[in-house]
C-alpha cells in the first residue's frame, strides 16, 4: 500500500542580501509506493523585507535501489524560486544519492534559469533576448558524515553540499551543515539543521555569505 507523509519546518536566517533576519517556512507532502516516491511542496516567506508570501514551489520523483549493500536513490526533480519581485528562478535536474553505514553522499547536475517577472520587464523596458539567463550543466553534491548509522533512532551529521530544498548555488559556494535528527516512532521524527554559507570559496578572497537555522519535523501517516 502506498503511504503518505508530510515534511513540516520553520527557517530563520541572515545573509548578505537579506536586508537582516528573515523568516520562511515550507511544507512537503511525499507517497511512498514500493520503492518509489513522489513530492512535492510549497515554500513561504514570512518576513516584512519580502513581499512574495509563496517563494517556491518543488516537484521531484525518486526511485531506491539496492547494490552491493548499499541504499541509493535516483531523483529526477523540478524547482522554481522567487528571489524577489524582479527576478525567479527554475531548477531541474537529475541527483544520485547513496548512503551506507555513516556515509551518504549525492551527486548529479542541474539547469538553472534566472528571469525578470513581467512586471519587471515592463518598469525597466527590458527586451525579449533579455529576459533570461541560462546555466548549464552546473554540478551539484552533498558530502555527509553521521555519527550513527542512518537507522539509528537520533542521529547528528557534518555535510558540505551546494543544494538545499529550495537552494541550488554555484559549485564554488558551499554550505556547510550541522544536522541532527530524533526519531520518536517509525512514524514522527523532528530535525534540526544549522548551515553556513560562504561565496566564492576556490576565489583567492573567499568570504561569509549567510547563516541560518532550520528545525522541523517529519510525520509518515
Amino acid at each position: 500500500m502506498a503511504q503518505p507523509g508530510i515534511n513540516i519546518y520553520t527557517e530563520l536566517g541572515q545573509n548578505n542580501i537579506s536586508q537582516g533576519l528573515y523568516f520562511k517556512s515550507a511544507a512537503m507532502g511525499d507517497l511512498n509506493f514500493g520503492n518509489n516516491i513522489l513530492s512535492s511542496g510549497i515554500q513561504t516567506s514570512l518576513d516584512k523585507n519580502n513581499k512574495i508570501l509563496v517563494s517556491g514551489y518543488t516537484i521531484n520523483a525518486s526511485r531506491y535501489l539496492i547494490l552491493q549493500r548499499m541504499v541509493v536513490e535516483l531523483q529526477g526533480f523540478f524547482t522554481m524560486t522567487e528571489l524577489s519581485e524582479i527576478i525567479h528562478t527554475t531548477n531541474w535536474g537529475i541527483l544520485m544519492k547513496i548512503r551506507r553505514n555513516h556515509f551518504e553522499m549525492a551527486i548529479g547536475s542541474n539547469f538553472k534559469t534566472y528571469s525578470f517577472s513581467e512586471q519587471a520587464q515592463k518598469a525597466y523596458n527590458i527586451m525579449n533576448d533579455a529576459v533570461s539567463i541560462n546555466e548549464t550543466f552546473n554540478i551539484i553534491y552533498l558530502f555527509r558524515y553521521n555519527v550513527k548509522p542512518s537507522y539509528n533512532k537520533w542521529n547528528i551529521g557534518w555535510a558540505i553540499t551546494d543544494i538545499d530544498y529550495f537552494q541550488f548555488n554555484q559549485e564554488t559556494n558551499p554550505i556547510f551543515k550541522l544536522n541532527g535528527y530524533l526519531r520518536f516512532s517509525n512514524k514522527f521524527s523532528v530535525n534540526a539543521d544549522l548551515s553556513y554559507e560562504l561565496a566564492g570559496f576556490t576565489n583567492l578572497a573567499f568570504g561569509y555569505f549567510g547563516l541560518n537555522l532550520k528545525t522541523g519535523l517529519i510525520w509518515n501517516f
